[in-house]
């Protein structure tokens, strides 16, 4: 499936948002968080403000770290 197609079935910046507010919730830092998924803080600020849209195993591993399940 093309970028372009994904993007029609996943809403980014809600998607990132619900990020934004699991890591608020638990007053963790970016840095800590994006450690934890192997990604860089900059890539997951693109993510939680909608800007870049993860791959999957990036998604499952901060699902998995928050404990909640991705879909």
């Amino acid at each position: 499936m093309a970028l372009s197609k994904a993007r029609e079935f996943i809403d980014l910046v809600y998607f990132g948002k619900q990020i934004a507010a699991l890591r608020k919730g638990k007053r963790l830092s970016q840095w800590l968080v994006a450690k934890s998924a192997d990604i860089s803080q900059s890539v997951l600020g693109k993510i939680e403000s909608g800007q870049s849209m993860p791959m999957l195993s990036t998604a499952l591993s901060i699902a998995e770290f928050f404990e909640v399940d991705l879909f």
